[in-house]
């Protein structure tokens, strides 16, 4: 029997689901998806809920969650809720740390609220803290557009705009109030902005690497030096455009495998996760089409074939979801340490938003649709 954790999120809303895996005991050889018996699975970005209001209206009466897999936060928030709350034997809502182990023990779906895109504060740090009160525990500070203080993936790295003292702020915010920084989306500059500056450890929810993959969505290897200092995770995107650069040939579970191996060769594998992007995404993997393939993945890893890391059974329960757990734990680490500093009451100033106007050719604080960027995951 298995039981995985997804987080999920979606454009300019939120999500994190988390799955927990758990398989019974056998007197078999060891096989590396056995982990999931030990350890949740927890997936960076699973995008459920944007289905469900993509494709269902928010309309809970038409999911068979048996069978079935807003653009607005706050739609997106209470969707979550009520879905959790109609399946009070298999959804648990969470927003500490500790609520995962014990929900995956329970053989629960622990989800947890995350928001994809700043653009839903509305620059404005009130909002980021009533996002909190809400039950929102990580946001990713762009989408496929830039914020009027951070600048997304799709600029160029010579922009002058990159993060702007909101945008510090921002962060700042997010490390008292305890909200992990997510910085899959963003540019590769406001990334080293970032991990110079946040007093918590960061997760990239689903990307891959620039090395392998030198799509401006991945991880170039001076930032991944980074997140390792930093203590950070990098949960590996699955979406074929990521992982495979050479459109001319198939795109397979190799590699997923090889963008795994890269980042646990590079920085070790504290610092590696699992960030598929199912459901929001239309092109997967051979092999990794969907989540009933994440044992494949786990027992591919641990053949070791020549030339690869051997993973240990402890380095594969970290990739499950151990390592993000980990990160979850140190940011509410540094959320009690900085409990006697106050709220921050800074408000964005028109250079940020002038600046926002000359780089997006749109009013402050606009976004392109989803349809202009799609498939921009």
């Amino acid at each position: 029997r298995m039981v995985y954790i997804s987080i999920g999120v979606f454009s300019i809303v939120i999500l994190v689901l988390v799955i927990g895996l758990s398989v019974g005991l056998r007197a078999t050889p060891f096989k590396g998806s056995d982990v999931l018996n030990f350890a949740p699975l927890i997936d960076g970005h699973n995008d459920l809920p944007w289905n469900l209001y993509d494709k269902l209206a928010n309309n809970l009466s038409a999911l068979n969650f048996d069978t079935d897999l807003s653009n607005d936060p706050i739609m997106g928030i209470d969707m979550i809720k009520r879905l959790v709350n109609k399946y009070p034997s298999k959804l648990e809502f969470v927003i500490n740390s500790n609520d995962i182990e014990r929900s995956w023990k329970n053989n629960k779906i622990a989800s947890m609220i995350g928001i994809e895109s700043g653009h839903a504060i509305d620059s404005s740090l009130a909002v980021l803290r009533l996002y909190h009160e809400l039950g929102v525990r990580y946001i990713t500070l762009t989408h496929n557009c830039n914020t009027p203080w951070a600048d997304a993936s799709i600029v160029n790295d010579s922009s002058v705009f990159n993060l702007t003292l909101f945008g510090k702020e921002v962060v700042k915010e997010m490390n008292r109030l305890g909200i992990m920084v997510d910085l899959s989306h963003v540019s590769h500059n406001v990334m080293r902005h970032v991990l110079s500056i946040t007093r918590a450890p960061i997760i990239f929810s689903h990307s891959s690497t620039f090395k392998i993959c030198n799509h401006y969505r991945n991880v170039p290897d001076d930032v991944l030096h980074s997140v390792k200092k930093n203590n950070g995770v990098v949960m590996v995107n699955f979406y074929n455009l990521f992982v495979n650069c050479n459109r001319s040939r198939e795109t397979t579970i190799e590699d997923v495998v090889a963008h795994i191996n890269y980042i646990r060769n590079l920085i070790g594998p504290d610092h590696v996760g699992i960030g598929s992007d199912y459901d929001g995404v239309d092109e997967t993997p051979k092999d990794l089409e969907d989540v009933s393939k994440y044992p494949k993945l786990f027992d591919r890893l641990y053949e070791s074939r020549e030339g690869e890391p051997t993973w240990t059974r402890a380095d594969l329960e970290k990739l499950a979801g151990r390592n993000l757990i980990r990160v979850f734990e140190d940011v509410e680490k540094v959320r009690d340490s900085l409990k006697s500093e106050l709220p921050s009451d800074m408000t964005i100033d028109g250079h940020d938003l002038e600046i926002a106007m000359k780089n997006e050719g749109l009013a402050p604080g606009a976004c392109q649709t989803a349809n202009e960027w799609k498939g921009l995951h």
